[in-house]
């Protein structure tokens, strides 16, 4: 551990977040421009050891509180962003409505492709419990979803269910089996 990296204390925790790799992306949550410059210092000596080197363009920086010093940030040579998408997930400036419009896109494209496997009305039941679910899971465990996300995407399954036509209440349909629903 690099004293001079100061990473983002967990609450009620003595650790700090510094570092999260996934596959070729890494990302890095620091608290001050020293430790900006201190984690591309080591990004160099890594390069220098192994051959591998940052792509400085694809590289930005998401400052969280504010915004940073023009002479801090040009000191580090990365663009900052307002916005930025960690692992799949939108963060920042109208990052609810990315991450909204994001997941009702996928569940879209989802559907439209179930559309031509003839599903029952459980088959359908349980594609949306399943895996159409899930898709909203990943980015929902990340952040706070509104209200009016979650009206819009019961709107979507509903008229995937009963392709815009009711033949049972939505209150009994997503009741248990034993009571009646499809759970």
């Amino acid at each position: 551990l690099d004293p001079y990296i100061v990473g983002l204390r967990m609450p009620g925790t003595t650790e700090e977040a510094r570092i999260s790799l996934f596959a070729d992306d890494t990302t890095t949550t620091v608290v001050s421009v020293p430790s900006v410059k201190g984690i591309l210092i080591l990004f160099e000596y890594y390069g220098k050891a192994s051959g591998a080197s940052l792509n400085k363009e694809k590289c930005h920086g998401f400052w969280i509180g504010g915004t940073p010093g023009s002479s801090d940030a040009a000191l580090c040579g990365i663009e900052w962003v307002p916005t930025t998408k960690i692992c799949g997930v939108y963060f920042g400036q109208n990052s609810l409505q990315k991450n909204a419009q994001l997941i009702i896109e996928k569940l879209q494209t989802a559907i439209n492709l179930s559309k031509q496997r003839g599903l029952t009305f459980a088959g359908k039941a349980e594609l949306i419990n399943v895996c159409l679910s899930a898709k909203i899971w990943f980015i929902g465990a990340c952040v706070l979803l509104d209200r009016t996300f979650e009206t819009v995407v019961t709107r979507i399954f509903f008229k995937f269910l009963w392709k815009s036509t009711e033949w049972v209440s939505r209150m009994k349909i997503v009741q248990s089996k034993e009571n009646g629903g499809l759970g």
